[in-house]
Parts: structure tokens; C-alpha cells; sequence
């Protein structure tokens, strides 16, 4: 695929200046709050107009999945049932669908470059790894090589900026509280410490507190960016608190874990559901399919067909984080694909089956603390973000990962995006 290259950076991460940037790489991203994760050593570059092109696309399918949402499900409820079995996760929805409109809705596509194009594999609301401090990043990679990279990098952290900005202009000076999910908070400290670090060298007046501590905040002074979208781990009391004081509080949510639901992997079988059933037109059809690998809510009836295609698909929990409970059909025995069907039918959880799309491969170095350069043919994951549907910034995940999934939690290395231009 042209769109997307890496620069050939010879025998550089061998040498002693190599060594000086790898050190300074590792540190930067350690501070952003990912200590122990490695680096894709070099800047991954990609066509600009290809990556705008592909931020416009995925918003209309965004947009076309809504609409198949409105034709097919008769209430928000049975949409949730859709979304996931857990009764729990309706009754928060539900609870949460009553708050006024948020302000920002930031979204993560995760993008497969592959042999058929870029596909879309996965969607995340909120602002998750948005936090990495990746202006640091390229100003780290600027001081080391210089000319040798493209200069035009994007960085995703600019437009939680932006939309912070929007609202002191429309509203006056804010006091910001970062509010995570207990779980996340202290798992992440570091990365909520960095996250508000950026924030406040923005001329920002934040800090950050866990959602539990809600009673802590002064709600008529300040004003909360909610970034948590763990609702399977926010214990009740929390949802309450946060329910309480942002119906009454007569301000909008800055970003609303209401649509957390919008990340379950089932849209995906939602937008080819509106394919097969002709729910949604010709033009919108073959977008969908272009971008949207073919995706099933995981059924008994399928089980047959899973098992007889195991080469083609990819089994995902609905929900997941960290790419826990993936199981790439192509890369497992029989047995282990078998064993993965079985207990996703049995379990409580929803999940899907998702046409595998095999990612292309790219000679680059992956650097981890401690370790000499990884170096060899890499997989590679665009992440392309979106903030109200337009494109703010990418970033990129590679890596030979412990179960195929490229995903930090199972070995891949962050990296950087370079825009070029044909």
C-alpha cells in the first residue's frame, strides 16, 4: 500500500546517536504514563489526503450506523440488548441517556492497512490514548533526525484542546476536574498525572480526581471532563453521584460516557445487518462493506460455520479492552479456536465474529526499555482520530504481538504519524 510507508533508517538505531534516541523516546512515552511500553522506532508516514479521505469515510459510516439503528430497533433499549447481555450496562444506559447533550464526542477508529485498502476493525469513544504526549514525541524525533522525516505530524492531543477552548469561549474560564473511573485512575495514575500535566502547560486551571471522590468537586465552580467509559467497573454509588449532580447542574457534559456504547464491536454487525437487509442504500452499502470488515453478533447457528471457516474470521468480545479474549482464528489451532467459540457462546458477555483482515507488514524497529531494537517485518494498526466527526490526528501500533492482536497490553510498540503528500 503507497498510502503508507516507512523511512528507511539504515543501521541508525545501532549506533551511539541511535542509542541517545531511543533512551529519549522510551523517556517521553514513560511520562505520557506507559512505562515499560515500547516505541515503533520509525515514524510511520502516511498520504495525508488518503488519511483525511479515510477520517470522512469512516464518519459517514458512523452516521449510516446510526440511521440502520433507527430503522431496525423499535427503542434505545433493545438497541442496548444488541449492544450487550449485561443487564447492568442497560440499566446505567438507559440512566445516562437522560443527561443533556455533550459537548465533544471524540472517537479512536483502529485501521487495518491492508491488501484491499484501509479497514476499520474497531471504534472506541472517548479520549482513550489521546493522553500520549505525542507533540514530545515528534519534537524528540525532530532533534535526532531531523530532515529525515517528513515535518508534518499530527497530534491528537490538539484537538482535546480545541474543544476545551470552545467551550471557555462560549461559557467564560473554567475550573476543569479530570474525572476517571476508580479502576483506570489508579491502574493509569501516571497517565491521568500526564494528561493534566499537558493541560495545565495549556493555560488550563485542572487537576484530576477518581469518580469516587465526586463529593469532593465543587460543581458550581468547576467543571468536570469526563473520561471514563469503563461502565462495566463503575460501581453504582459513582453512577449515581455523577447522574445526580450533572442532571441538576444545568451545565452540559464536556464528554459523556453515554455513548460508550457506540464502541461496542456488535455496531459493526449492526452496519452489515443494514447491508443485508437492504436497510440502507446502494452507494451506502458499498461504503460500508469497503470499510467495515463483515461482522456477526456471535450466534449458536453460526458455530458451524465459524468452526468450518476458522482461517477467515476473528472471535471479539463486544466489549474488551487490551485485546483480552481476541482470538484470531488463522493463527490458532483447531482446538483453541474450538475451545474460544464454546466458551463465548456460554458465557454472559456478547460477542462477534469479524472477518479477519491481515494487516501488511513494514520492515521497522520496535525499542523497549533495556533491549536492543527489535528489528524485522512488523504488522501494522492506524489509530485515526475523530473529534465530532472530523479527523484529528493518527497514531500507530506495530508490532509481533503474543496473540496476533496489536495492541500494547499484548507487546506492540506506539509510534508516531508522519502526513506526506503524493
Amino acid at each position: 500500500m503507497t498510502a503508507v510507508r516507512v523511512p528507511d533508517l539504515g543501521e541508525y538505531w545501532g549506533t551511539d546517536a541511535g542509542l541517545r534516541a531511543a533512551k529519549d523516546l522510551l523517556g517521553v512515552l514513560a511520562l505520557s504514563g506507559y512505562p515499560g511500553v515500547g516505541v515503533v522506532a520509525e515514524p510511520v508516514h502516511v498520504d495525508a489526503e488518503r488519511l483525511r479521505d479515510c477520517g470522512a469515510r469512516l464518519a459517514r459510516c458512523f452516521a449510516a450506523i446510526r440511521s440502520v439503528a433507527a430503522a431496525v430497533f423499535e427503542d434505545k433499549d433493545e438497541l442496548y440488548r444488541f449492544c450487550s447481555d449485561e443487564e447492568r450496562f442497560h440499566v446505567a444506559l438507559r440512566r445516562l441517556s437522560t443527561l443533556p447533550k455533550a459537548h465533544s464526542h471524540p472517537m479512536r477508529w483502529d485501521v487495518v492497512p491492508c491488501s484491499g485498502g484501509f479497514k476499520a476493525v474497531e471504534v472506541n469513544y472517548g479520549w482513550s490514548l489521546g493522553g500520549i504526549n505525542f507533540a514530545a514525541l515528534n519534537r524528540c524525533y525532530d532533534e535526532h533526525l531531523g530532515g529525515r522525516l517528513s515535518p508534518a505530524y499530527t497530534d491528537p492531543m490538539a484537538a482535546l484542546l480545541s474543544a476545551l477552548r470552545r467551550v471557555e469561549a462560549e461559557e467564560g474560564k473554567q475550573r476543569w476536574v479530570l474525572c476517571d473511573e476508580d479502576h483506570y485512575f489508579s491502574t493509569y495514575r501516571s497517565f491521568i498525572d500526564n494528561l493534566t500535566a499537558i493541560l495545565s502547560a495549556a493555560g488550563f486551571s485542572i487537576r484530576a480526581l477518581p469518580l469516587s471522590a465526586w463529593r469532593e468537586i465543587d460543581h458550581a465552580s468547576e467543571r468536570v471532563i469526563e473520561v471514563f467509559t469503563g461502565l462495566e467497573l463503575t460501581d453504582d454509588d459513582s453512577l449515581d453521584k455523577y447522574i445526580a449532580t450533572a442532571s441538576s447542574s444545568g451545565k452540559r457534559p464536556f464528554t459523556s460516557p453515554y455513548e460508550v456504547f457506540w464502541s461496542s464491536k456488535a455496531m459493526f454487525a449492526l452496519a452489515w445487518r443494514g447491508i443485508e437487509e437492504r436497510v440502507v442504500d446502494e452507494p451506502t452499502a458499498r461504503l460500508l462493506s469497503e470499510m467495515l470488515p463483515r461482522t456477526y453478533v456471535l450466534r449458536r447457528e453460526l458455530r458451524a460455520r465459524a468452526i468450518e471457516e476458522r482461517a477467515d474470521w476473528v472471535l471479539k468480545p463486544a466489549f474488551g479492552l487490551g485485546g483480552k479474549d481476541v482470538t484470531i482464528g488463522p493463527l490458532v489451532e483447531n482446538a483453541a479456536w474450538l475451545a474460544a467459540l464454546d466458551a463465548a457462546l456460554q458465557s454472559e458477555r456478547r460477542f462477534v465474529l469479524q472477518r479477519y483482515e491481515a494487516p501488511l507488514t513494514f520492515p521497522l524497529h520496535i525499542l523497549r526499555p533495556g533491549s536492543p531494537p527489535e528489528g524485522g517485518e512488523h504488522p501494522i494498526v492506524l489509530g485515526l482520530f475523530q473529534l465530532d466527526g472530523a479527523y484529528s490526528g493518527a497514531m500507530a501500533r506495530a508490532g509481533r504481538c503474543r496473540n496476533g492482536n496489536i495492541n500494547v497490553h499484548t507487546g506492540a510498540g506506539i509510534g508516531i504519524v508522519r502526513e506526506t503528500v503524493q
